[in-house]
């Protein structure tokens, strides 16, 4: 679709996640995924303050993405002596807050999954052969150690299309949230952000037995799974998917997604007029964490960025590249 946002918002570009060790991911992206270092250098001061971070606070940063690619690039941040905790910590792929992952093609679920496993990835399941309307895919959502999960996507039938020359991992194409509260957050990224349902489902597994999201398997054809993809045209690159389980209940962790703690922490978006955006968000009484300031972003120079707090926590990134 080509319908135009009136704040010239844009899908999601880059994926902000604070790790351990950054090395861990390169290792991944790189060596396994086929992925390229675009930049690595420490965080600037500019952007350490506006997370409100201690003074004297230090962190290094490497940027990552699919060659050739300008968008689904992943931000990786690591802070030099700092106390931090994992957002969702011992998760339940059911329970909710925080972002709980990003989404990734890959060329060879049969090849990649044992390298992931050797990297020290873990999942709650194996990978799983899943079928909705006219695609049938193989799925698998590994978990790192400081709580960063990838659902990785095998396109099996019919062969996947517009992806040339994919090296093993593709480009980040999707964000998932659990959310506590479905018509909450549809609320929030449809009526407040304009964004435009792209899939919006309401039903439990055709039958019983393994899921990608681990339920038991006697559950998996009674529990209603709601689950909506929106994105500001109506497009698929850079969504954000809201899933909401009727009757699992959990922990909530909505309140733990904050900066320096571990994992997958926002997802920047691009719009081309911050400042009436900015004005337009605060009349509609969003969670407006970072106003609108100049943040050295490297490689790229400075941008004029802000911050808003979703529903269930993910923070989203607000960035305008001609301003100065």
């Amino acid at each position: 679709m080509n319908d135009t946002h009136p704040f010239g918002l844009t899908g999601f570009s880059e994926t902000l996640i604070c790790v351990r060790n950054i090395a861990d991911y390169l290792h991944t992206f790189v060596n396994i995924g086929g992925w390229q270092l675009i930049y690595q250098g420490e965080t600037d001061e500019s952007v350490l303050a506006a997370w409100q971070l201690p003074a004297g606070t230090r962190a290094k940063e490497v940027l990552i993405g699919y060659p050739g690619e300008l968008s689904g690039r992943i931000r990786l941040v690591q802070f030099e002596n700092v106390r931090q905790k994992v957002i969702r910590s011992n998760d339940q792929p059911w329970e909710t807050g925080g972002i709980f992952d990003i989404n990734i093609r890959i060329d060879d679920m049969a090849a990649v999954a044992p390298k992931m496993t050797a990297a020290h990835w873990q999942a709650q399941s194996d990978p799983v052969r899943l079928s909705f309307g006219p695609y049938t895919v193989n799925e698998w959502v590994p978990r790192f150690s400081d709580g960063t999960r990838l659902a990785l996507i095998e396109r099996i039938s019919p062969p996947l299309t517009g992806w040339p020359d994919m090296r093993h991992f593709s480009r980040v194409f999707n964000s998932t949230q659990i959310v506590k509260d479905m018509p909450r957050a549809m609320h929030f990224y449809q009526n407040i952000l304009g964004m435009k349902p792209v899939i919006h489902s309401k039903a439990p597994e055709n039958s019983p037995g393994p899921n990608i999201l681990s339920l038991p398997h006697q559950l998996a054809d009674k529990t209603v799974r709601e689950t909506c993809m929106l994105h500001p045209a109506g497009g698929a690159e850079g969504s954000v998917e809201l899933i909401a389980l009727e009757g699992m209940d959990g922990r909530d962790f909505s309140q733990n997604a904050n900066l320096p703690d571990l994992g997958i922490i926002a997802l920047t978006f691009h719009v081309s007029a911050l400042d009436d955006f900015y004005e337009y968000l605060a009349g509609h009484d969003a969670d407006i964490i970072m106003s609108p300031r100049h943040l050295v972003s490297a490689p790229y120079g400075v941008r004029y960025q802000m911050a808003v707090r979703a529903p269930d926590g993910a923070w989203l990134i607000f960035s305008e590249n001609t301003k100065t």
